[in-house]
């Protein structure tokens, strides 16, 4: 049974190869992030092969993988902004007085 769900993912993630690097791409908006991209999306499919219910079709399944796979991926390319580095607020910050009235 494995090896016949297996060998349907593996069809399924050569079926949808092209989509895959057109969604990786699109996020990344680089040819190297979006091949990067499309191998972590390769192997996330085939990792969670096993998650697959039948509820839907393979392709759907797949794609939706890819898509919270790119998610992840935005989200780790993100700046984090730190509070360590935002300077505190002063009264004599120009650009502050300027926001808020300090009567």
């Amino acid at each position: 049974m494995e090896d016949n769900a297996g060998q349907a993912m593996g069809e399924a993630l050569q079926l949808m190869d092209r989509a895959i690097w057109r969604l990786a791409f699109a996020w990344t908006r680089s040819t190297e992030e979006a091949e990067d991209l499309r191998q972590e999306i390769h192997l996330r499919v085939w990792e969670k092969r096993h998650l697959f219910k039948h509820r839907s079709d393979r392709k759907t399944w797949v794609y939706q993988v890819a898509l919270n796979v790119a998610r992840d991926h935005a989200r780790r390319r993100r700046p984090q902004l730190s509070l360590e580095t935002v300077p505190e607020p002063s009264a004599a910050d120009p650009d502050l007085a300027a926001l808020i009235d300090l009567r």
